[in-house]
């Protein structure tokens, strides 16, 4: 019998709604079943989900950590595979992702990361198409790391390498070493996988291939809320999200490159706790747009110039600028 080569650890926190739909999806991979270990790590007992994961051989871990860090490190820690991939409990894999997964690694014996596109989803799981990406095939680009200079951090940018749990599968080995930083903290582990994985010596593989059905709803996105709920909250995220930057600072603080991409990352939350604090000072709105703009020039990522102009407009008129912003994700995600 073939060995477990992907372990897949799924987190749900209370939420039950999204979960066998994304275990579905695993069940459905094209790869040999004896291939692939399947670890749930949640923190509710429920009869019918949990007579379906027995059903399934799949291993299935209760906790009562309601930090997201704890649930991945419990889930890695379990783990039979040489390779583990993350799946939230409201997203899914296509068929072929663990076949990729397999093959990708395979084919880079240094490789500790890979990153792949989505395919944006709404609430009741029909594709967003305004917000697929516009480009056709599929861009892959195999980085050697440490990262050592600033053209890697523009196709880092450009492909989104560091967003969205669901899209990341790294070597168990490389894993093992960030536990500890994995298991406290509950923000941007997103991030903390690809920027640790980005400090250690081998490679990273950034693809655009778009294997991840990646869903935007309330809990994640807070549209449906009041405009002042949903600022609270954003503004809660990016605080805690910088907080997560300085202690990534700390941890990578011999690789210049990782720090002028954490520096940049910076940048890019300070602009949104401005932009989602109404109360923020005017001479600081126009820091992080001058901030934001010298970003862009360093990574060419549009996005930089676009926020760097948003935060020039809030200097004018902050609460009007943050309105205008909420107008318009909400737009985009609920139409």
């Amino acid at each position: 019998m073939a060995s477990v080569q992907v372990s897949v650890v799924v987190t749900a926190h209370d939420r039950k709604k999204y979960l066998k739909g994304a275990i579905n999806s695993l069940l459905r991979q094209s790869v040999n079943r004896n291939l692939l270990e399947i670890i749930v790590v949640k923190n509710y007992l429920d009869r019918e989900i949990d007579d379906f994961l027995s059903s399934n051989n799949i291993l299935n871990v209760l906790t009562d950590s309601k930090s997201f860090g704890a649930k991945l490190s419990e889930g890695i820690k379990s783990s039979k595979g040489e390779i583990i991939a993350f799946l939230d409990d409201d997203d899914e894999f296509v068929p072929q992702k663990i076949d990729r997964i397999i093959g990708v690694f395979k084919e880079n014996k240094g490789l500790n990361y890979f990153h792949n596109g989505i395919i944006p989803l709404n609430e009741s799981g029909a594709e967003i198409k305004e917000l697929k990406n516009s480009r056709k095939g599929n861009d892959q680009f195999l980085i050697k790391t440490p990262l050592e200079n600033l053209a890697e951090l523009r196709v880092l940018s450009r492909l989104r390498g560091d967003w969205y749990m669901s899209c990341i599968a790294i070597r168990k080995k490389a894993a093992a070493e960030f536990l500890d930083f994995v298991n406290s903290t509950s923000f941007s582990l997103d991030r903390v996988f690809f920027i640790l994985s980005a400090a250690r010596t081998g490679s990273i593989l950034l693809s655009s291939e778009e294997l991840t059905r990646y869903r935007l709803h309330e809990s994640i996105t807070g549209i449906k809320s009041d405009f002042h709920e949903y600022c609270q909250r954003k503004l809660k995220f990016f605080e805690n999200t910088f907080n997560v930057l300085l202690q990534l600072e700390r941890a990578v603080e011999k690789s210049n490159t990782l720090k002028q991409y954490i520096e940049i990352q910076k940048t890019h939350n300070v602009e949104n706790i401005l932009l989602y604090d109404c109360r923020g000072k005017r001479i600081r709105r126009a820091s992080a747009a001058i901030n934001l703009y010298r970003s862009y020039f360093d990574i060419k990522d549009r996005i930089f110039l676009f926020l760097s102009i948003l935060m020039a407009f809030s200097f004018l008129s902050p609460k009007v600028t943050s309105y205008l912003h909420y107008l318009y994700q909400s737009k985009r995600i609920l139409s």
